[in-house]
């Protein structure tokens, strides 16, 4: 912990040596990015992009052995507004060579962090097709309504996310319950008014 700075609340202290042990046991990209985000979330924000660098180190030797991590990758990026450039590339090459649910998702959010919202949209619907009801591709679709102002259809899809589960993502559970409120303030402000 870096000196003078507060101790995390309870709840991220065990996520913190839960998710060290992990990154100590198997280093992978998901482990780490989760580190990473609780030590954010944490307030430590030095410890966090020591983290997040370490994904990158990373995934170069994941590489160097061929392992393909450009799917994790690119969600990363997106995730955390790092080198969008290059996140919408792996995105779109991980698509082009294995199309499907979980890889149209993460180009669609990708996409979207991008400021492409047309085109994110197009293809969520694809990420959507099937019905998963995954809390992060609901949240993706809905922020990609809200970008292309459906807000009916934003409400709904977040609200589906927040009910599937409501403490999906450290980064975007409050994202998503502070979108619905300003949603349903205007909705409501528009029917009243």
């Amino acid at each position: 912990m870096a000196a003078g700075a507060p101790p995390p609340p309870p709840h991220f202290a065990e996520a913190i040596e839960f998710y060290e042990t992990a990154v100590e046991i198997s280093p992978t990209v998901e482990y780490v990015v989760a580190l990473g985000d609780v030590y954010a979330a944490a307030g430590r924000e030095q410890d966090a992009e020591e983290q997040y660098e370490l994904v990158d180190v990373i995934a170069r030797l994941a590489e160097a052995n061929g392992v393909d991590t450009d799917l994790e990758m690119a969600l990363f990026k997106a995730d955390h507004g790092r080198n969008l450039g290059d996140a919408l590339a792996e995105a779109r090459a991980v698509y082009a060579r294995r199309p499907g649910v979980h890889t149209a998702d993460v180009l669609a959010w990708t996409l979207y962090q991008s400021g492409e919202y047309d085109e994110a949209s197009r293809m969520v619907q694809e990420a959507l097709q099937l019905g998963t009801k995954d809390a992060l591709i609901l949240f993706h679709a809905g922020m990609i309504a809200h970008a292309n102002s459906d807000y009916a259809t934003a409400l709904d899809l977040l609200q589906q996310a927040v009910d599937t589960n409501p403490h999906f993502s450290l980064l975007f559970a409050e994202m998503a319950q502070e979108t619905l409120a300003q949603g349903r303030a205007l909705t409501e402000g528009g029917t009243n008014g």
